[in-house]
């Protein structure tokens, strides 16, 4: 399972396109490379850990003779053409790949297989990060016409590309080689990055922050739209999250006063030295995780008004949906301000000990789209 962690997956795809570029360097085939084929044999048995460790079945995947062969091919005739391209950064120039049965074959391999789409996913960030705009152009037109995204189970594996994607989009914009607008932003932002928008909570604040980056420059009616498909995007998965945190909260008040309760009847026997045991019941790192999960505030609808105010939207003109989400905020903010007062100021935001109350953290955080987070929802 260690092969199947993202930043291992990270590591390997970034080492595949590493091998991938060497081939273009050197004019050699993908086929004998012979570290490329071990890369990709790792990043295969990443894949297949879960099922390996369901059947009890454990092997080293073959390498991918055919892929090597006849798909990897069209990717460093890719990047070749990459190379040779006399201005990679014109943000609206388009470039068509090579041959139609080739592009057939990347679209097949990138609906079929996780580890193609792993690599090709790091083949974009690297385009980016270089400036290469019209190579990276035509990797996105391949993932967006692909559809592989279309079924919500498949949201979750593109959290972590999503996630970098917003960030390299975001690098673009500040040193000005992309502006809102254009063709590239429209595929990138609009076509790729917004369809993965419930990936991952995470992808939701990135997000946020890139239309941050470029509020001033969009058109308000653009930026409305934008905002209110993110809300639209994101309805199931911020419900369960607040239903996830109400029921963490609501735990961590009952863990509260059982404490005091205890420590009522214990006395000091609870900060002795026979009582360690039981004192470290409360603090222990399970617990502090937890209320790092839960207790954690990604103030969703703070980003939205810093969106609002640098694009100059005036809440009366903002679609019904973000009017709406916006008032939800105000009132949830304004209860739970009467509960901590209620509560005589007990009910902050839960501390690293996990013995906070239930006041803490917004309630409109997202969560990963399609997960479940198996038995942590249930109460003991």
């Amino acid at each position: 399972m260690v092969l199947r962690d993202p930043p291992a997956q990270h590591l390997l795809a970034a080492a595949a396109v590493g091998r991938l570029h060497r081939c273009v360097d050197e004019r050699s085939l993908p086929r004998a490379d012979l570290a490329l084929a071990l890369t990709l044999q790792l990043l295969q048995l990443g894949a297949d850990a879960r099922r390996q460790l369901r059947d009890r079945r454990y092997a080293l995947p073959a390498a991918p003779a055919r892929q090597l062969a006849a798909l990897w091919p069209q990717v460093v005739d890719v990047l070749a053409e990459a190379a040779l391209d006399p201005a990679p950064g014109d943000e609206e120039r388009e470039r068509r790949h090579c041959s139609e049965e080739g592009w057939q074959e990347l679209l097949a391999g990138y609906k079929a297989d996780e580890v193609v789409r792993k690599v090709l996913q790091m083949l974009v960030l690297d385009r980016l990060s270089s400036h290469d705009l019209v190579t990276a152009r035509l990797l996105l037109t391949l993932m967006r016409d692909s559809s592989h995204w279309a079924f919500r189970s498949a949201l979750p594996e593109y959290a972590p590309f999503a996630y970098s994607l917003a960030g390299e989009l975001q690098d673009l914009v500040r040193c000005g080689a992309l502006h809102p607008g254009g063709s590239f932003w429209a595929l990138a932002f609009e076509g790729v990055l917004l369809q993965l928008l419930d990936a991952h909570s995470q992808v939701h604040s990135e997000c946020l922050r890139l239309l941050l980056l470029v509020a001033k420059d969009l058109p308000g009616e653009a930026l409305g739209a934008h905002l209110e498909h993110m809300l639209a995007a994101t309805r199931e998965s911020r419900a369960t999250a607040r239903h996830r945190k109400h029921k963490y909260h609501e735990r961590e008040a009952r863990a509260r006063r059982e404490a005091e309760e205890f420590e009522q009847l214990a006395g000091d026997y609870l900060f002795s030295a026979g009582g360690g045991g039981l004192q470290s019941e409360w603090s222990d790192g399970f617990r502090a995780v937890r209320s790092l999960k839960y207790g954690t505030d990604e103030n969703f609808s703070d980003l939205y008004k810093k969106v609002m105010f640098v694009g100059g939207l005036q809440e009366a003109a903002l679609p019904e949906a973000v009017r709406a989400f916006l008032r939800e905020s105000r009132d949830e903010r304004g209860g739970q301000q009467r509960r901590g007062r209620a509560s005589g100021g007990g009910g902050g935001r839960g501390g690293m000990d996990g013995l906070g109350g239930h006041g803490g953290g917004s309630d409109e955080d997202g969560a990963p789209g399609g997960v479940r987070d198996g038995g942590d929802d249930d109460d003991a």
